[in-house]
């Protein structure tokens, strides 16, 4: 990476912990922010058969459709769920109404929200939990508590391997690890990488990216100095609206190679003609290019980025990244590790989640214990053994099942 290139990441950091101190605090919804009247509601439905989730509101000038699993954290834009669960058919991913069906089972206890949004604000749903049985109406792990009878001895025992979450890859091998996929470039000299049509210029560049999430649709493309991209995308025709969002971190508009970014948001609707905020010229929309960067404690660390909740790990460590002409919805979250010590920083408001009993996922964390997470953002807790019985700074709190809190001071959670 030249050292140009390096500088610009510098001096990019800088003024991001700049701007991000001028940043108030997230509370409640800004005035004039949408408003919800009717929640989306719990559904039950058999396997392969279909169901609509339905929001009432006003004000709105967009609206996002996602699923939520509260085990793993994991989040997948509706409009990208077709990609993420197999055989699912989604329509109406940006109105009112959702509409799922050809439901797979591998979807019980995923949980759907939306996101209305418009120029004041964003407001989220509540979750709604979708149930998932089997065709007869029982519940769809049932067949998983009898295992299948074992294979005949002089049959050779043959590792599974998961399926899925192979995706295609270019310039580059793949090797399946259990429930990841390793993917090597074939050469040193990687200039950057191509991950499903958009190019990512990261401020290390990766040899290896370890991947969970994604499948045969996804394509990781790994290109060398000297070489033209095979799979960059061109504009995409007018359609549906599209959206990036980032969540423990912050986006900007960049200029060109080497010029300092400007203009810092969480969350752009890019299917309409924008201005770029850093040079102030109208794009025609369809495709944007944009800046990426972490929010850390002091202390912490970036050990993976989740990309619609499919987790990329790098072989170096990676803090920010510029992509180049991203044409689908996306939502980036980093993931991190616990600080070593009990560290705050200057620039922005850090929670402390302790937890005993549970882990909480959210604020850059999967199935974390201990961790510091930005004032304001919303994470779920889930017991790690079975409890039923919360308590919140020694506070009791009345619910069973997971607990959905917001991190605005420094919290420790029990569950028994």
């Amino acid at each position: 990476m030249s050292a140009q290139f390096r500088r610009r990441g510098a001096a990019l950091l800088i003024a991001a912990a700049l701007l991000i101190c001028l940043l108030p605090v997230a509370q409640a919804a800004p005035k004039g922010s949408p408003t919800i009247s009717v929640q989306p509601t719990d559904q039950t439905v058999k396997e392969g058969e279909k169901c609509n989730f339905t929001v009432k509101q006003s004000g709105a000038t967009g609206i996002t459709w996602r699923f939520y699993h509260p085990q793993t954290g994991e989040t997948v834009l509706a409009s990208q769920a077709n990609r993420r669960f197999k055989g699912l058919k989604v329509s109406g991913q940006n109105s009112e109404k959702l509409r799922l069906s050809s439901i797979p089972g591998e979807m019980d206890g995923w949980q759907v929200y939306c996101t209305l949004a418009n120029s004041k604000g964003k407001v989220e749903t509540e979750y709604a939990t979708l149930t998932v049985t089997d065709r007869q109406g029982n519940p769809i792990n049932a067949s998983a508590a009898t295992p299948p009878p074992p294979p005949p001895t002089q049959a050779p025992e043959t590792p599974a391997q998961p399926a899925g979450n192979m995706p295609r890859v270019i310039g580059a091998s793949a090797v399946l690890d259990g429930q990841a996929c390793r993917v090597t470039a074939d050469q040193a000299n990687v200039a950057y990488w191509v991950i499903n049509g958009a190019r990512y210029d990261f401020d290390r560049v990766p040899q290896a990216i370890t991947v969970q999430g994604m499948n045969e649709n996804d394509t990781l493309e790994a290109v060398y100095q000297g070489s033209t991209a095979q799979t960059l995308l061109a504009a995409p025709a007018a359609g549906e609206p599209l959206w990036v969002r980032a969540v423990n971190a912050d986006m900007c508009h960049i200029k060109e190679e080497g010029a300092n970014p400007g203009g810092y948001f969480t969350q752009y609707n890019f299917t309409d003609s924008y201005v770029n905020l850093a040079n102030g010229q109208t794009v025609p929309g369809g495709q944007i290019s944009l800046c990426v960067m972490a929010r850390l404690p002091a202390g912490g660390q970036v050990i993976g980025w989740q990309l619609n909740g499919a987790l990329l790990q790098f072989d170096v460590p990676v803090t920010f990244f510029f992509v180049h002409g991203l044409a689908e919805s996306q939502t980036y979250e980093p993931l991190l590790n616990a600080p070593a010590s009990a560290q705050q920083t200057d620039m922005i408001r850090f929670a402390q989640v302790q937890c005993a009993g549970c882990t909480f996922s959210g604020g850059g964390y999967l199935n974390a214990q201990t961790g510091y997470v930005p004032r304001g953002t919303a994470i779920v807790l889930t017991t790690a053994a079975g409890g039923a019985q919360w308590t919140v700074n020694g506070a009791a709190q009345p619910v069973s099942g997971p607990l959905y809190l917001t991190a605005d001071r420094a919290m420790i959670i029990q569950c028994q």
